[in-house]
């Protein structure tokens, strides 16, 4: 099992203006490094801790990153590249929603 198949997304709801998904994190789970393209996103840490890292393009270079605790709302910007990370011991959860609908790019 890779860490990327730890998490698990759920499709709450989703019309043609917006979705709303929760992501239940296991310990060390971990997304790929990606953007939501057009899609501006709102996400609230519901249970645990998750680290968001964030890359700036060309050469997809770590420039920051933000520490999300249980209750913390994150903003999310269309084209914004970044991973986000489960690092603690304990499940994590998150909702997301996004408008436009989310339509991913992922970078290796």
């Amino acid at each position: 099992m890779t860490r990327e198949s730890q998490y698990k997304r759920t499709v709450l709801f989703q019309n043609e203006h917006f979705e709303v998904i929760q992501i239940d994190w296991e310990p060390g789970s971990e997304t790929p490094m990606h953007n939501h393209g057009k899609s501006h996103g709102l996400v609230r840490v519901l249970e645990g801790n998750l680290i968001e890292e964030i890359f700036l393009p060309p050469r997809l270079r770590r420039f920051t990153i933000n520490r999300l605790e249980k209750g913390d709302l994150q903003i999310e910007l269309p084209g914004t590249i970044h991973r986000v990370k489960n690092t603690s011991k304990k499940n994590a959860r998150s909702l997301h929603i996004y408008t436009p609908l989310l339509v991913m790019k992922e970078y290796r």
